[in-house]
């Protein structure tokens, strides 16, 4: 009888263990994004973005925005130190994946350079406004021509025979860059490497080409009470 109340008990026991694992079991199994948005603000993984929420930011403190003549940051330059891009969500779905939107702000302002025969500061303008943007789970964030393309940036520079007007458009109609969550110098920022941009007019002293160099951040929910901090997942 004694047996049979040990055997009893063991009984009761496995089925105990057997229901807590597959307890853990079930939870542990569930997919790593259920509740998390490619975009997110506040904590990371948590809050996701509303669709029409307005996110922006501005140059970063950190990062002067350059136009190099050549793919170096050794090379002959416009380098701007204001500006800023307003940007407004279209679409957030569950990471992993690709939220997107429209971008009807982007400013560089506040510009020097260093080509030779230039007497005074020029001006850079983005033209085409909106453009569409996106951003992925690995953070790859793109700016893209919108309705009506291409992505076109103009430049007026003064020379000692006058001014003259540079018009360039993205290479492939797209500027890509990368969405830091974390990053030693330009946190929660799209940061922009040598993006190419390829002359369409102007004299032959406009470089040929000009090089996109620039980070734009921290990216805050301006349409939201604070500004909280954006996060890609």
């Amino acid at each position: 009888m004694a047996v049979s109340r040990r055997a009893t008990r063991y009984l009761r026991l496995t089925a105990a263990v057997l229901l807590a694992t597959s307890v853990v079991s079930a939870f542990s199994t569930s997919p790593a994004y259920a509740s998390e948005y490619v975009l997110s603000y506040g904590s990371l993984n948590t809050n996701g973005l509303p669709v029409g929420s307005t996110l922006g930011a501005a140059r970063h403190t950190a990062r002067d925005s350059y136009f190099y003549s050549a793919p170096s940051v050794t090379s002959p330059y416009i380098k701007c130190t204001a500006g800023g891009l307003s940007a407004i969500v279209e679409t957030n779905p569950l990471a992993p994946g690709t939220a997107t939107g429209s971008m009807p702000v982007l400013t560089s302002s506040v510009c020097n350079t260093t080509f030779v025969g230039t007497t005074g500061a020029p001006t850079v303008t983005w033209l085409n406004l909106p453009y569409y943007w996106s951003v992925n789970s690995s953070g790859e964030f793109l700016v893209m021509g919108g309705p009506v393309p291409p992505l076109t940036l103009q430049t007026v520079i003064q020379t000692v025979l006058g001014s003259i007007t540079c018009t360039y458009v993205a290479d492939n109609d797209v500027i890509r860059g990368t969405f830091w969550n974390t990053h030693a110098t330009i946190p929660h920022s799209a940061e922009f490497v040598f993006q190419p941009l390829v002359k369409t007019s102007g004299p032959v002293s406009c470089p040929s080409r000009l090089y996109f160099h620039a980070a734009y951040g921290p990216m805050t929910v301006t349409s939201l009470l604070g500004g909280p901090l954006v996060h890609v997942n």
